[in-house]
């Protein structure tokens, strides 16, 4: 009886890589519903306290109150995932030694854990699960924060004070990290300015940098809503909390800080926040800062390509019309604002500088 051996079929390569797409996919929400609840559980911060930098799943256990098995699989999860390290193991489960990554130590209070803490917000996570419903409605006077909160982002951080909070240390967050990028990477946005206005400054977080960073501002302006402006603290002489409204007038100055602020809105909300800028700033000695994402980022586009266009899904959800815009369409927008030109100034950071002159 001839007997024949069959060859196994070659497996397909690009549908192996596919299923461990999908697979990494599925567990991307897991992982930051995870990361959020070891800040939520104070674990980066207590690593960070610690005197030689490292702790024992007995000690993470006892600080945090979490039972040792349950607290170990959470820890075992993100080491794996390279969010913490393990730097050693003596005896059991309980004695294994856990230290900071440079990833873990970003999770600490004082560092990005109310950026995560607001993007991994149950307002934010059902407002993106809603997608599908808002797009399919083909309306555009909605989006998904809305259709499912029942009101706009901002009317919603009015009626709640802790959200509102959030918020204002997420954007400080954020904010001072751009801010410090633009000052180490192109420190000339800001020389030889006298007066600077942050339109939409927070907090005032980039302005104590700015002001530090640079002795030629001898009066700085956070302008924002006044229940925004009451969360920034005192501190510098040289800061002055100003609240009004960017869409009737801005503060009077010599340069104009806009730093994530008109992605939020719509082009033609846009042209009428740099129209009111423009105004404001000397018309020969003037100019605009905006320190904002820039799709097409130069030639460090693929480094940023993913946070730019995941940021932009972020917009969908929250804004009406709000997007993250390429070169051109920043240039379409400061020509319709009457500004005569604008340079663009790409930096190793995720943001890029537009300075735009009268």
């Amino acid at each position: 009886m001839e007997s024949k051996i069959m060859a196994a079929p070659k497996p397909n390569e690009e549908e192996i890589a596919a299923v461990e797409d999908l697979r990494k996919c599925i567990f991307q929400f897991t992982e930051l519903a995870i990361v959020r609840c070891v800040i939520e559980l104070g674990i980066p911060d207590f690593i960070e306290t610690r005197p030689n930098g490292t702790v024992t799943l007995a000690e993470l256990s006892s600080a945090s109150g979490c039972s040792p098995d349950f607290l170990h699989r959470i820890m075992r999860f993100l080491t794996h995932r390279g969010i913490f390290k393990v730097v050693g193991i003596d005896g059991g489960d309980s004695s294994i030694v856990y230290a900071h990554t440079p990833f873990s130590r970003l999770l600490t209070k004082d560092r990005m854990a109310p950026l995560v803490l607001f993007f991994s917000s149950p307002e934010l996570v059902n407002s993106k699960l809603s997608f599908s419903k808002v797009l399919a409605s083909n309306k555009t006077e909605t989006n998904a924060f809305k259709a499912v909160h029942g009101v706009d982002f901002g009317t919603y951080m009015v009626a709640n004070p802790s959200f509102n909070e959030l918020v204002a240390k997420s954007m400080s967050c954020l904010g001072g990290s751009n801010i410090s990028s633009v000052i180490e990477h192109y420190p000339a946005a800001f020389e030889g300015i006298g007066c600077l206005v942050d339109v939409g400054g927070s907090d005032g977080t980039a302005l104590r940098k700015l002001v530090k960073a640079y002795p030629s501002i001898v009066r700085a302006i956070n302008f924002d809503l006044p229940q925004v402006v009451a969360l920034s603290p005192g501190g510098d002489d040289r800061i002055e909390r100003i609240g009004g409204d960017m869409f009737v007038e801005v503060p009077r100055g010599d340069a104009i800080l806009l730093m994530s602020v008109l992605h939020d809105w719509s082009d033609e909300v846009c042209v009428k926040i740099l129209k009111n800028c423009k105004k404001s700033i000397p018309k020969e000695t003037g100019k605009v800062i905006i320190v904002e994402i820039v799709v097409d980022h130069g030639n460090l586009k693929n480094t940023f390509e993913g946070f730019h266009l995941g940021l932009d899904m972020e917009m969908l959800a929250l804004s009406f019309n709000g997007k993250e815009r390429n070169a051109k369409q920043w240039g379409d927008l400061l020509k319709s604002a009457g500004f005569s030109k604008h340079t663009i100034k790409y930096i190793p950071a995720p943001v890029s500088v537009i300075e735009a002159y009268p």
